[in-house]
């Protein structure tokens, strides 16, 4: 079974997908790195307001300890 898919399944973003799935080395430990992008045609929300706004933000990549299993 494909981590993309064990993803979907255990934790969906109502906004956004999974899009790539690597094994990578960060500070001397294997990690899972996900690539997460926004859904086509999904309206984008402001963080603050919850209002509707035209795109996304693009902010630096993040890294985030997360397991939704």
């Amino acid at each position: 079974m494909l981590i993309k898919t064990i993803l979907n399944n255990c934790h969906r973003f109502k906004s956004f997908v999974f899009n790539k799935v690597c094994f990578m080395e960060y500070q001397k430990r294997q990690i899972i790195r996900v690539t997460i992008i926004p859904r086509k045609n999904a309206k984008a929300l402001c963080s603050i307001c919850k209002k509707t706004t035209p795109l996304y933000d693009t902010l630096n990549n993040r890294y985030f300890e997360f397991i939704p299993i």
